[in-house]
């Protein structure tokens, strides 16, 4: 009956980066399934997927099989490299944590990127320069990776889309799909977009919304632009809330 009716999807904390470049680079926006436990060396950019990145629970449980020592006479356990500009869950439990600025996420990944597209015969790509030590460390993570093609993994935790697109072009040239990453049993834990939020934000305040219906969602609380969205309900004739609380956002509609 209302074909021009959207659904917006946001996350408290956005993966939106992962999302679009995934999708620019297999058709399919998704954050892909991770297989920590078929992973000989796991690198992880400012992730903590043992902490709080996406799938804490289940990463674990999958990185734990994989460190666990079976056979005594051959003992063999993944690797674990952590880059990272702040101690996280994930950096205590490596085997080598390397320590970067936020502001290098970038660069390391370029630097990890055409190490390793070099030894594939891939293209290389311009990316601002590195400390000497830090493009030491970078260039043995990477020949580290090139030991174990189809059975390395490497993931993102930033929220930028070159970055991301990074990330996919590494563990595509290393052979790591369908095997440590699965793009056909994806995560559906995020899906959220907050460039759509924005645009429905724009939309709402110019009127071109005439009913909104929120659920399961407290923008007002959660976006960092809330004061901007809690104004916005105010201009749209028929606003919802399912909550079950008169919380920041529900208070503000019209139905609840």
């Amino acid at each position: 009956k209302y074909p021009n009716t959207t659904v917006t999807i946001y996350d408290p904390v956005s993966s939106a980066a992962i999302l679009r470049a995934n999708e620019m680079m297999y058709g399919v926006s998704m954050v892909p399934g991770y297989h920590f436990d078929k992973a000989k060396v796991i690198v992880a950019i400012q992730a903590d997927f043992l902490g709080t990145w996406i799938s804490p629970v289940q990463f674990a449980h999958k990185y734990a099989a994989g460190r666990k020592i079976t056979d005594a006479a051959a003992p063999k356990m993944s690797r674990h490299i952590q880059i990272e500009s702040y101690m996280s869950l994930s950096g205590t439990n490596a085997d080598n944590r390397i320590r970067i600025k936020p502001s290098e996420s970038g660069a390391v990944l370029a630097r990890l990127y055409n190490k390793i597209a070099s030894a594939k015969g891939g293209s290389s790509i311009q990316g601002p320069s590195l400390s000497q030590p830090l493009t030491e460390a970078v260039d043995k993570t990477a020949d580290e990776m090139l030991k174990f093609p189809g059975e390395s993994l490497l993931v993102c935790g930033t929220n930028n889309i070159a970055e991301q697109s990074l990330v996919c072009a590494i563990n595509h040239l290393l052979g790591n799909e369908g095997k440590t990453v699965d793009l056909e049993n994806y995560s559906l834990q995020r899906q959220g977009d907050e460039s759509k939020v924005a645009a429905l934000l724009t939309a709402m305040t110019s009127g071109q919304v005439d009913a909104l219906i929120i659920y399961g969602a407290n923008p007002v609380y959660e976006l960092p632009f809330g004061a901007a969205f809690g104004e916005a309900i105010s201009k749209v004739p028929l606003t919802v809330s399912t909550s079950i609380d008169l919380d920041e956002t529900s208070s503000l509609c019209k139905m609840v």
